[in-house]
Formats: structure tokens, sequence, C-alpha cells
């Protein structure tokens, strides 16, 4: 079902929303857009901006949740999430909803949250995901697709969630069928910006050929890795900005209630595998700073059948070390 409304009913329709509902929205600060409460700021909302600086995945895993008590319930609407998060989605649901161990915390967020996917209508420099395949628009993982057109809201359902509360907007707002030139307009851009994007990520290898070319590097490109890890200060940005990396501690708290806290972990900080004895397989750093390239794009894949990398580019925006994931793998060949 592919409905349209005028963007001043839509924004009235969100202040009303988010007075009784959480709905988060992109927002601009300066050179940075990223996810914020819909308050009375509806107007103000980014809808075809590329990525937000937080990943999707900060809202069904969270930095850091006690996992002791009884799962959130709270609802939840997200508006703005990107292709390439919506991709990972795939990479943690293999992760978080295993069939034998499934965490209640990470469904309990996802059965509760809608998630509403939004274009992209340009990309930055560092976004890449055409080159795993992965297209700059939204096609699935979420409830609802929304762009913003000609001043009209173009809003369609992708899942059972999103048809119901569709069916709930159309109650309280005049939506009308769109029309064809709105989705010929839709399709145009969409076509447009991935030829930019594989304009863009052209040289840059897929993720089979990526997996390739760090498996053969392993024990004969220390070199490389050295270069590239040497200004690395295991601040650990690119694994929590990332959207699919989910590595975690548990940690007791104190009190007698044996509360436990769930705090991501990164395994860019040092001691992120010590052992008993002080024996750490990853106490060089260089070795470290490889360990993760493995990871994303050889063991990850091959554990779950899926892709551990979306292209997103947050590992190099956030890098204090100004390291290039990609440099890294170009250089590797």
């Amino acid at each position: 079902m592919n409905l349209s409304v005028d963007i001043s009913d839509w924004n009235s329709f969100l202040s009303s929303l988010a007075k009784k509902n959480v709905v988060y929205a992109p927002f601009k600060e300066g050179e940075i857009v990223d996810f914020k409460l819909v308050e009375d700021n509806p107007d103000e909302i980014v809808y075809n901006s590329p990525k937000t600086l937080t990943p999707l995945k900060h809202f069904l895993f969270p930095i850091k949740e006690k996992v002791t008590d009884t799962p959130s319930q709270k609802k939840v609407i997200l508006i703005g999430a990107k292709g390439c998060d919506l991709a990972a989605i795939d990479f943690l649901d293999k992760v978080f909803l295993d069939a034998d161990y499934p965490d209640p915390y990470y469904k309990a967020r996802k059965d509760n949250t809608l998630i509403i996917g939004t274009d992209c209508y340009d990309i930055y420099d560092n976004c890449h995901c055409t080159a795993y395949d992965i297209n700059p628009y939204p096609e699935k993982n979420c409830d609802l697709m929304l762009n913003l057109i000609d001043d009209e809201i173009l809003i369609s359902d992708v899942s059972e969630k999103g048809k119901d509360f569709l069916d709930e907007m159309q109650k309280e707002l005049d939506m009308q069928e769109s029309g064809k030139s709105l989705i010929q307009k839709m399709k145009k851009s969409r076509d447009s910006i991935k030829r930019k994007s594989k304009a863009l990520t052209k040289g840059i290898p897929d993720s089979k050929k990526t997996a390739q070319i760090i498996n053969k590097s392993i024990n004969r490109k220390d070199k490389v890795w050295k270069k590239y890890a040497s200004t690395c200060v295991s601040c650990g940005a690119c694994v929590v900005s990332c959207p699919t990396c989910h590595c975690f501690l548990l940690v007791d708290l104190p009190g007698q209630k044996m509360d436990k806290l769930r705090t991501q972990d990164a395994c860019q900080y040092p001691g992120f595998e010590g052992l008993a004895a002080g024996v750490d397989p990853l106490e060089k750093y260089f070795v470290r700073f490889s360990n993760r390239y493995v990871c994303k794009f050889v063991n990850r894949p091959q554990k779950y059948d899926v892709i551990a990398c979306t292209g997103c580019g947050r590992c190099i925006d956030t890098c204090i070390g100004k390291i290039d994931k990609n440099e890294v793998i170009r250089a590797l060949r």
C-alpha cells in the first residue's frame, strides 16, 4: 500500500503522536545528523540525509542494560533507519535470536520498536554500502518505508506491524493513494543515488573478495597490519559505531540482589581476550587490530552465513587514528 500525505498534516500528526509515545527521528546539529526525541519539533526532522551518527543497533542492543530485570516493554517508534543499518539486522537476528538461545532483551526491544526506514538522497564520502550489494534505501527489516518528496510524505507498509500502524494513521490523517509521479520521482532518486554510490565505491572489493584478501594476509602481511595499526589508540569507536558488532561483558553490580549489567565490549580494547595467568592472544596491538578484520569478513560470515559489514563507513568516520578500513584492505592485496 503506497499512500501520501501533506508534510504539514504529517508534522501535526507526529506532534500528537509524540505526546503519547516515545518517537525518535534524525535531527541535524551542526554537521552531525543523529537520532533525537521528537517533541514539539517535527518540522526540523531530517528525512533524506545519509546515515545517522548512532547506528540502529543501539536501540535494540543498548550500550548498557541491566539483564536481571524483566525485559523492557516500552514502545518506541523509530523514524529514519537507513539501508546499511537495516541490512545489519539480518546479522543481529542471527546472533540474538538463535533458535536454541534467543536473547529476551533484544527480542523484547525489537518486538516493541516500530522501525520506519527512509532513503538516502545523498551519501557521505565514506559510505560504501553498494560495494557489498546493499542499496542506499530501505528494502527489508523495517515496518514502514517513508520518503519526503515535494512536501509530500510518501509512506508504504512493509510488515504486518507496519500495516496495522498505517491503518491507524488513516483514521487521523487525510491520506491519498500515491500518484504515479511521486513514485516515479522516488524511483528516479533511488537510481541516481545508487549510481553515485557505485561510482564512489569503484575499486572497493566486494565482501567475498575482501574475505579472500584477508585470509591470505594472515601471518604474511604483518608490515601492512603494523603500519595501519600504528595510529590505533584502542578507543573502540569503530566497534561501538558499527551496526553489527555485538560483543559484550556481564558485570556484577554491587549489592545483595546479584544484579548483572550487560555492557558492550570492543575487541580493540587491550585485554579483550585476556585469559588466566596473564595470557592474551591479542596482546600485540597489530594482532588485535587485524583480528577485527578477520572476525568481520571471515569468521562471522562463515559462522552465520550473513554479511557482518554493511558498508556504513562509521568505523572510518569515527576513527581517531584516521584509519581507512578500505585503504587497509587495498594495501593487503
